[in-house]
C-alpha cells in the first residue's frame, strides 16, 4: 500500500481518532518529562518493592486492548452498549477491588492501639 492509498483510506472517525491519540500520548509524555513528580514507570512499577508489578501489567495490558477494542467498534459503528458496560465495569471493579485490597491490607497489619 503506497502512501496516498493509505492517505486516502482514512475517513473523518479515523482522522479524529489519530489526532486524539497524538494529543494524549503528547499529554502524557509532557508529564512525564515535567517535575511533577509524574513517572510513566508508576504504571509498571510497583511502589513499594521498585519491581515490575504482574497487577499493574495485566491492567495496562487489559487498558490497551480493551481500548483499542472500544476504538475499533467505536469506528465500525458496531459498539453495543454490552461492550460499553464491560469496558467501564472492569475498570470500575479493578479499581474497588485494589482499594479494598489495601484497606483489608491496612487493617491487618494494623497494631491494636493504631490510630489508624
Amino acid at each position: 500500500m503506497t502512501l496516498d492509498a493509505l492517505l486516502a483510506s482514512i475517513d473523518a472517525p479515523m482522522a479524529a481518532l489519530i489526532v486524539m491519540t497524538v494529543i494524549v500520548v503528547g499529554t502524557v509524555v509532557s508529564w512525564h518529562r515535567g517535575k511533577d513528580g509524574f513517572d510513566l514507570s508508576q504504571c509498571i512499577v510497583d511502589s513499594v518493592t521498585q519491581r515490575i508489578s504482574p497487577e499493574k501489567v495485566a491492567y495496562m495490558t487489559v487498558l490497551a486492548m480493551m481500548t483499542w477494542g472500544f476504538a475499533a467498534l467505536v469506528l465500525q459503528g458496531k459498539l453495543t452498549e454490552w461492550f460499553a458496560t464491560v469496558y467501564s465495569g472492569v475498570f470500575v471493579l479493578g479499581r474497588v477491588g485494589s482499594q479494598w485490597l489495601t484497606t483489608k491490607k491496612d487493617i491487618a497489619t494494623a497494631t491494636p492501639g493504631d490510630p489508624k
